[in-house]
């Protein structure tokens, strides 16, 4: 690559990081402003957010064909197009994916890394580590991590602690808990979360030892702040040592998850 050429990428990448940046800001302010006003919209202002909503979606996706340009290959792929819904009523939920997505592109697009401190450097290293000793077979979930613990090293913390809590939210659904347990659950007053219900029912299969400090409450705590950041509290933002607590958490549930489909398996032999 000759230097004109070197000049014309670094030129195309700040294009790109201004213009997502100005997207996310967008999607920011618009969902900012919704907070802030009653829960009972008139018909007309709901109209206006959700076309507001969807020309920033518009932009969004119109700009992908250029970034493509801009990024590797192996990078483009964890981007995705934001679905374009024509709602009539402003919906949270069109445009949390997109900054999600916005952070993504941002932390690839990031020429220097920032610097983290050496407890950091230190930690993510434990971690890459302890990922790869798990050996997990689904691609996507490797993919994801790996990214995640990439972009922290970087210093795009928001980018990485996305990827660790979409790792969660998916690793979550994956695991099979006793219907027994669940019927109980539905029918007390005070209720359980279901990773509260996964952690019970892996403690009462023996996959949990009752000593394994790291599966009691702080454990709970990050993977429910992991909850709240995708879908329950919109203008949550993990500040650094929560974000290290999210990713390091997300590890500990795939332990979990890997010993739990250890323990099907083992179990269907024994059917067998």
């Amino acid at each position: 690559m000759t230097d004109n050429d070197n000049k014309k990428e670094i030129k195309s990448k700040k294009a790109m990081k201004a213009l997502y940046s100005s997207i996310r800001e967008s999607a920011h302010a618009v969902l900012g402003a919704a907070s802030k006003s009653s829960t009972s919209f008139e018909y007309a202002y709901q109209k206006v957010q959700s076309e507001v909503s969807q020309s920033i979606i518009k932009s969004f996706n119109e700009n992908l064909n250029f970034l493509e340009y801009v990024l590797d290959t192996n990078n483009f792929e964890f981007i995705r197009e934001i679905p374009s819904n024509n709602y009539q009523k402003f919906n949270y939920a069109q445009l949390l994916p997109l900054i999600a997505e916005c952070e993504k592109i941002l932390g690839l697009l990031e020429e220097e890394p920032r610097e983290i401190t050496s407890q950091f450097k230190n930690k993510l290293s434990s971690l890459r580590e302890q990922l790869e000793e798990l050996q997990i077979p689904d691609l996507g979930i490797i993919k994801n991590m790996e990214l995640s613990i990439e972009m922290f090293e970087k210093g795009n913390i928001f980018c990485s602690v996305l990827l660790a809590s979409r790792v969660i939210s998916y690793t979550i659904n994956q695991f099979l808990i006793e219907k027994e347990l669940v019927k109980e659950n539905k029918n007390k007053k005070s209720k359980k979360s279901y990773i509260e219900l996964i952690s019970i029912d892996c403690i009462n299969k023996g996959i949990i030892k009752k000593n394994e400090k790291q599966y009691q409450s702080n454990f709970l705590s990050y993977i429910k702040l992991a909850r709240n950041l995708l879908t329950h509290e919109l203008l949550f933002f993990p500040n650094n040592a929560e974000s290290l607590g999210i990713l390091s958490n997300s590890i500990t549930l795939l332990d979990l998850y890997k010993r739990h489909n250890e323990l099907l398996l083992k179990t269907k032999k024994e059917i067998k």
